[in-house]
């Protein structure tokens, strides 16, 4: 019985003795910056050209160890994953913006159809495109938080491709070249247009000879 005793009291004692954050959750370190790094794809081909722009929308708020996003003027975010949650940010972006500055920022979409934001404070972000890739649609606009909760460990330099499936413009249709109007034909009734001019100096000729033949005749009276 003692025995007992003595080993519960010195698992107690090692339990004791262990650091509390062994317990605890992982929580974000607030004073890091992150990056975003989005890829854009037709199917598996990596599509280059245009840019994107990320613009703060939220700010990271920590609370008893555990973090949440607000908008920028403090209001709280109902449902980040909703899918009309970007528009709803795109909306509050603008109204916003007139009044106050926006951080915002620009990236080309490279060879390897990647756009990378660098040296980003925590929040959350809307990317949008601002110039599309030649031959394509502008994607829809999303939301990236930096960090990003990864299964309880916070990732922030976050990888992630464009949530808005690339779409093809439509090909231009050439337009047909006009034909010529043809020259306007008399219809055929059996008698080409030729022998009228035959047939004029046939009668100017009738006419010369008649007058001739006329005068000669005054003479002979």
């Amino acid at each position: 019985m003692k025995k007992r005793m003595l080993s519960f009291l010195a698992a107690a004692l090692l339990l004791a003795c262990l650091p509390i954050n062994a317990f605890a959750h992982e929580v974000p370190d607030m004073d890091k910056q992150g990056s975003i790094e989005v890829t854009m794809k037709y199917g598996d081909k990596a599509v280059s050209g245009g840019t994107l722009t990320a613009t703060k929308v939220g700010e990271v708020v920590e609370d008893d160890r555990d973090y949440f996003f607000v908008r920028l003027d403090g209001e709280p975010l109902a449902d980040i994953p909703s899918p009309d949650a970007p528009g709803e940010m795109e909306s509050f972006a603008k109204e916003y913006g007139k009044d106050h500055l926006l951080s915002t920022q620009d990236a080309t979409v490279g060879k390897d159809g990647k756009a990378t934001f660098s040296n980003l404070e925590l929040g959350l972000y809307l990317i949008t495109q601002k110039t599309p890739a030649p031959g394509y649609n502008k994607i829809g606009t999303f939301l990236v938080s930096v960090p990003y909760n990864d299964n309880g460990h916070y990732v922030y330099d976050v990888d992630i491709n464009a949530k808005s499936e690339l779409k093809r413009e439509p090909n231009p249709t050439t337009p047909s070249t006009p034909t010529k109007p043809t020259d306007p034909k008399l219809p055929q009734t059996g008698q080409l247009t030729w022998p009228i001019p035959v047939l004029a100096a046939a009668g100017l000729l009738l006419l010369v000879v008649g007058f001739v033949l006329r005068r000669g005749k005054k003479h002979e009276a």
